[in-house]
């Protein structure tokens, strides 16, 4: 600027003069050089400075002589107070050496009152000169304020990176900012737990109660709500109004930068001024670096303390952790090892073992199988270990790298697997016992889990119900399906009662894949829930067919003997008194001649008597009473002699087939009533062909007598002979085969039959230490087996 415009401004003056004329010819050139001015008169030097303190001066126009000082001492008070103030000495005689004196010692200019027409030009030249002074001035405050500026950011962003604690290093930063400025106050607002609160303050004539900012509004508001700082060079000319901080402190500029990092905001930095200040268009990014600074330094400082979190938990996992943890460096020598691996290796103190490398405490073979694994790839491996007590243990061993340096150091997890490879030993033999007795029992097991979960059934399961694998199943009903109809109300009153853990049995009868029913014994054991709901059935599955069928036999045998005794009773007594009768009939015919018409009567009673002594004999047979002459007999010849004779029982359109064994067999048996055993055989045998057939006898030697035999109870063990009678007739069905021992059965018309024919051969065997077998299907074969003891050829 080479000149200054002050025809649209006020000009501001202060006359130090004591001529009332002079100020009068000053005032009128003012206004002749076209000044729009207020001036300001006083006539001493000491009532200058109260108007200086209290109103806005531009220049100062002082006369050199005042009274009893002079313009020397004037000039000394100027510089003293207000050395920026323009002073220009307006006098009517001063030397021109006075008055350069004067401006080199500071004065701005000087104005002779007979030249009063340089005074306009004096006026605006001071005025321009102390504009550029200001600008020059104000200039290199802002060239020093911002070197402050970059200095203390370098500074702040060492403190950040050495980690200083964030309420340091705020309160450091809001003092640096406020001295850079001179007369400012600073704040640093942070969030804590989602609340701003005053971290850091600098010159604050009024701070809150408390840290926390209540009411938060103004532009401490908005500036937290900004992406960028925001500049206010005067609040009174603002049209959005300060808030409560603002006024209460008597702030009248800010600079408002938010504390951000990435998305999230932090805080805020807030610079105040006290007057209206002018901000530099560095000012707002100075603080927006300074606030970066402090993002980062919060950052850094919580992932710090994140990572000493992390640490301190990732200890606090190992050393209670249930496994082994080791830490191996670079050269596989141990730097931690937990508690866990301590006992692992059944140490008393880890710390002796720290800097060992690993063949040292553990061996060669694990360090190169660890070596082995390729750099920063996760591997796994089971290895042994030897106590000092002598017992091994087996590790599972999980290798995996540290932290992003594969190739430095390696973490072991060590998990004892020891009592599990001994469970899995036990379990293999508990199993392979579990099949073998499973093979090896006759009894079929099954397990059902309720209501559509998995079953198990045995192979002997299966094959007891004939079965090729297990049908879908739902539950204990799937029995019901199997199971004789007269058998279902028993199943089902069982299963209703069931309501507590504890086997429950049931004797029933179930159908296989034939449609065949079969005796069997279901016992199972149900297994509940904590509500008491069935869950689980278990159980087994055994074959009681044979067992049934002995205690039928049994039965029937017990029956058969109580017959066997009431009809030797009655046969006893009967015979004697067939002994009288044949007795006196055979005295009463000594006395009758043949022509005696009562001769045939006689006769009549004879013959009847010795058909009821027959049928007695049959019946002391049966009752085994009969008196028996066993002896040694060979099977052989005794079929031999006897097979002539029982051709002759047979009709022309049967044969007769005869096999002996080759050992020529001996047994001791009454002679006579194994003939008569084997004539009643044939005979039954004859009768059952009628229409023509095949009869074939059988005799061979036996180490041990097979069952069952149709009497349990006569059944013997041991070296037997076999004399079996066949016929290919019409066979007998299951009901006439359970009856056909019992006395007086027949199945031949009435007059043809006693049925006493194989209840005879019933009691002789079992009176003779003998047992028989029949085995019928009807339409086919019919076999009479008896069984004889073996006996050595020289027995008597």
């Amino acid at each position: 600027m080479d000149h200054i415009d002050l025809s649209q401004n006020v000009l501001h003056i202060l006359l130090l003069e004591d001529e009332k004329r002079d100020v009068d010819l000053i005032r009128h050139q003012l206004i002749k050089d076209g000044f729009h001015f207020r001036l300001v008169h006083v006539a001493t030097l000491d009532k200058v400075e109260p108007i200086l303190r209290t109103q806005s001066i531009d220049v100062c126009l002082a006369d050199y002589h005042l009274g009893s000082i002079n313009g020397v001492e004037v000039l000394k008070w100027f510089r003293k107070n207000h050395a920026n103030l323009p002073l220009i000495f307006v006098s009517g005689v001063i030397g021109e050496d006075y008055a350069v004196d004067l401006v080199k010692d500071g004065a701005t200019d000087y104005v002779l009152k007979d030249r009063l027409f340089r005074l306009g030009p004096v006026i605006r030249r001071a005025l321009l000169d102390r504009d550029q002074s200001q600008q020059l001035l104000a200039a290199q405050h802002l060239l020093n304020r911002q070197a402050k500026q970059q200095s203390h950011l370098s500074q702040w962003s060492v403190w950040a990176l050495d980690g200083m604690a964030i309420e340091m290093l705020a309160q450091v930063m809001a003092q640096n900012m406020a001295q850079d400025w001179g007369e400012a106050a600073t704040s640093i607002l942070l969030f804590q737990s989602g609340r701003p609160c005053l971290a850091a303050h600098y010159n604050w004539p009024k701070l809150p109660e408390r840290s926390e900012l209540a009411p938060l509004d103004g532009w401490f508001r908005l500036g937290l709500a900004a992406d960028q700082p925001i500049a206010v060079p005067d609040f009174n000319q603002s049209s959005f109004p300060p808030g409560y901080w603002e006024i209460s402190n008597g702030f009248q500029a800010g600079v408002y930068a938010p504390i951000r990092y990435q998305n999230e905001v932090l805080g805020l930095i807030g610079l105040h001024t006290f007057t209206p200040f002018e901000f530099a268009e560095s000012e707002p990014f100075y603080l927006k670096s300074a606030a970066h600074i402090l993002a980062v330094a919060i950052h850094k400082a919580r992932l710090q303390a994140h990572i000493e979190e992390q640490a301190a938990t990732y200890l606090q996992l190992c050393e209670a952790a249930p496994i082994g943890i080791c830490h191996l460096d670079k050269e596989l020598a141990l730097r931690y090892m937990n508690p866990a691996g301590q006992r692992l290796f059944a140490l008393d103190d880890a710390q002796s073992m720290i800097g060992r490398v690993l063949e040292q405490w553990w061996s060669p073979s694990v360090r190169s199988r660890i070596e082995d694994i390729p750099l920063g790839q996760p591997n796994s491996f089971v290895a042994e270990v030897q106590l000092d007590s002598g017992q091994i243990r087996r590790l599972w061993v999980s290798v995996s790298w540290q932290w992003g340096e594969p190739n430095a150091q390696r973490v072991l997890c060590l998990v004892d697997l020891t009592r599990q490879y001994q469970a899995e030993a036990q379990l293999k033999a508990s199993l392979e016992r579990f099949h073998l007795v499973v093979q090896a029992s006759t009894d079929g097991f099954w397990d059902f889990v309720l209501p559509d979960g998995p079953t198990y059934a045995s192979p002997r399961f299966l094959e007891l119900l004939g079965l090729d694998h297990l049908p879908q199943i739902n539950g204990l009903a799937w029995f019901e399906e199997l199971l004789h109809p007269d058998d279902v109300a028993a199943f089902r009153l069982v299963t209703q009662s069931m309501n507590s853990q504890q086997v429950y049995q049931l004797e029933c009868r179930l159908r296989d894949e034939l449609a065949r029913f079969h005796w069997f014994k279901l016992r199972f054991m149900p297994l509940f829930n904590e509500q008491n709901g069935l869950v689980r059935v278990v159980g087994s599955l055994h074959d009681i067919e044979n067992r049934k069928l002995l205690e039928a036999q049994v039965i029937q045998s017990q029956k058969m003997e109580a017959i066997g005794r009431l009809a030797g009773g009655i046969a006893h007594d009967f015979n004697n008194l067939l002994t009288v009768i044949l007795g006196y009939s055979q005295l009463l015919d000594q006395t009758l001649d043949d022509s005696d018409p009562r001769h045939e009567r006689v006769v009549s009673i004879q013959q009847a008597g010795e058909r009821a002594a027959s049928l007695t004999q049959k019946l002391l047979a049966y009752s085994r009473r009969q008196i028996l002459k066993p002896q040694s007999l060979k099977v052989n010849a005794i079929l031999t002699d006897l097979v002539q004779m029982l051709r002759r029982l047979i009709p022309e359109n049967l044969s007769l087939g005869i096999e002996l064994d080759p050992t020529d067999p001996h047994i001791l048996f009454d002679r006579n009533q194994l003939e008569q055993m084997l004539i009643n055989l044939v005979v039954n045998a004859r009768d059952a062909l009628e229409q023509g057939g095949e009869i074939s006898l059988l005799v061979r030697c036996m180490t041990d007598v097979p069952g069952p035999v149709t009497d349990p109870i006569s059944h013997f063990r041991g070296p037997a002979v076999a004399i079996s009678v066949s016929d290919n007739g019409h066979g007998m069905n299951p009901q006439t085969l359970k009856n056909c021992c019992e006395p007086f059965f027949t199945t031949k018309p009435e007059g043809k039959g006693t049925g006493l024919g194989l209840a005879m051969v019933h009691g002789t065997m079992v009176q003779s230490g003998g047992c028989q077998q029949i085995d019928s299907v009807e339409g086919e074969v019919t076999t009479v087996t008896l069984f004889f003891p073996l006996v050595e050829s020289d027995s008597a």
